[in-house]
């Protein structure tokens, strides 16, 4: 009878601490899987951000490096080609694809450099709280927030040979006999012209926070030291200006690098090839010649141009301490 009770007493001691160790166990599991879902709940929140982009950049990205080995033209053949890296040879021996990686050089550096120099000059005006500076700040805004196909239409109408305004402006004073986008040594620096317009009040606002951020006490202590204007603009406001000079340029050579809509609003690469940019060397191989395979690889050169670019600046502009 007590050999009973003990094995009893045991076997009920033995399902208290099952029970126990169950209860344990679930509060265990429950712990680790709120721990779970709180370490993948982020996670799951990109996945849509994830698949757009894979949908949206990734993939065009690797199809259109997949066709640049091909000769497509579906306007001949619905069937590609393999041809290896033909289309690559091709273009570095193609002059017009010189001709327009020079065009897009020019057009490029010398409009982000006259845009940096207005935009710094109407940064430093909008520094100067004077009357009237809130309603600038308000006005430079207006040309970027356009749409580049209409700010090329604005300046195609202003470029008129017939009732241009700028051309008929240019003819009063015995300067042009046609209008300004009917010469090939006009119109390239008509478009900078209208590049800068639209893009000065951008450089402008980047460069007008970074000047705000500069805190004014080295301005009293570079006075009280002596220092004339151009001194404190050299060695105070221009070190401290440059991290963000760096990314406003940055920003504005890789959008003019591959300017398309305002130059084919305003010249259509005329005239002849004056205005031929890249982008829309590009644009007529592929989509007016309906050489896809080519205009693939003319766009990863591209790429690969303003990777290179920008890389080289962003070295020189570390190396020189920004």
């Amino acid at each position: 009878m007590r050999r009973y009770l003990k094995i009893q007493g045991k076997q009920e001691i033995a399902k208290v601490m099952f029970d126990d160790t169950a209860k344990n166990g679930k509060r265990i599991f429950m712990i680790l899987s709120r721990r779970a879902i709180r370490m993948l709940f982020p996670y799951f929140l990109i996945i849509p951000a994830i698949v757009t982009i894979l949908l949206i950049v990734i993939y065009p990205l690797a199809y259109s490096l997949g066709l640049s080995f091909f000769y497509y033209n579906p306007a001949q053949s619905l069937k590609a080609n393999f041809i290896g890296l033909r289309n690559y040879v091709s273009i570095f021996t193609d002059e017009l694809f010189m001709s327009a990686l020079k065009i897009t050089l020019i057009f490029a550096g010398a409009a982000v450099i006259l845009e940096l120099l207005a935009g710094l000059g109407i940064a430093l005006l909008l520094t100067r709280r004077l009357k009237g500076t809130m309603f600038l700040r308000s006005l430079i805004v207006v040309p970027t927030v356009l749409a580049p196909v209409v700010v090329g239409l604005m300046w195609r109408y202003l470029y008129f040979s017939e009732g241009g305004l700028v051309s008929e402006l240019f003819k009063s004073v015995g300067w042009l006999e046609k209008g300004v986008l009917a010469y090939p040594s006009t119109a390239l620096f008509a478009l900078i012209v209208s590049d800068v317009w639209e893009w000065t009040g951008f450089m402008a606002l980047i460069l007008f926070a970074g000047l705000e951020s500069i805190p004014r006490q080295l301005y009293e202590v570079a006075s009280i030291d002596g220092g004339s204007t151009w001194q404190i603009f050299r060695y105070v406001t221009l070190p401290i200006l440059k991290p963000v000079v760096v990314v406003a340029v940055l920003f504005r050579v890789m959008d003019a690098l591959k300017a398309f809509d305002k130059i084919y609003a305003t010249t259509r690469g005329g005239p002849g090839t004056s205005t031929f940019t890249l982008s829309f060397y590009i644009w007529q191989e592929g989509l007016r010649f309906f050489e896809i395979g080519y205009a693939a690889a003319l766009t990863w050169i591209m790429l690969i141009i303003i990777i290179t670019l920008c890389q080289v600046y962003i070295k020189i502009s570390y190396k020189e301490g920004i």
